[in-house]
């Protein structure tokens, strides 16, 4: 199913990042750990929590909004 926003700054530069998201647990009873995989350059990233996980994504958008408003 293909979805189109009626958005008139469509055309512009978007500023786009994609991860592929992992979560696991080590044990039953363990922290759920996770990593985030940038689908632009395969780069990973590891977390010893969920929350450093939103956390990494919180300041990437941070820094995506900064580097929009800075352009």
């Amino acid at each position: 199913m293909n979805v189109h926003f009626n958005n008139p700054n469509r055309h512009r530069h978007p500023i786009y990042a994609a991860y592929l998201i992992r979560l696991w647990q080590d044990s039953p009873d363990g922290p759920w750990r996770a990593s985030a995989q940038s689908v632009q350059t395969v780069e990973i990233v590891r977390f010893g929590s969920q929350q450093a996980l939103y956390e990494f994504l919180e300041n990437e958008v941070a820094s995506a909004n900064k580097q929009s408003s800075d352009a």
